[in-house]
Formats: structure tokens, C-alpha cells, sequence
């Protein structure tokens, strides 16, 4: 049982590492401009109200 844990950790331990040399090559892309290029799919939606709730008061 104790080594399956040790496994396990060895084995999550790794993960990381191998997720930051993949990470080594990747650059942003670049418009014409030389700024970064943040065309995307932007959402809009947000969980944050935008007014406080009166039953908070001052808190």
C-alpha cells in the first residue's frame, strides 16, 4: 500500500517538469504592429455582480 503511494507521487512529481520543457519553445504570437495578438474567443459573462447586495452593508 505505501509503495503504491510512492509510486504515485513519483510518478505526479513528473508531471510538471515535463509540462514546463514543452512550455520552453512556445512563443506568443506577434501582430504587425509587433503587439501580441489577442484575437480569441472572449467571453463576457461573469459570475462577480456588478452592484453589492443590500444585505451586506458595509462588510
Amino acid at each position: 500500500m505505501n509503495n503504491g503511494r510512492v509510486v504515485i507521487i513519483a510518478a505526479l512529481s513528473a508531471l510538471p517538469s515535463s509540462a514546463q520543457a514543452a512550455d520552453a519553445n512556445w512563443s506568443a504570437t506577434r501582430t504587425e504592429y509587433a503587439y501580441p495578438d489577442l484575437q480569441g474567443q472572449w467571453v463576457n459573462s461573469s459570475l462577480t455582480p456588478f452592484l453589492r447586495l443590500n444585505n451586506l452593508g458595509t462588510r
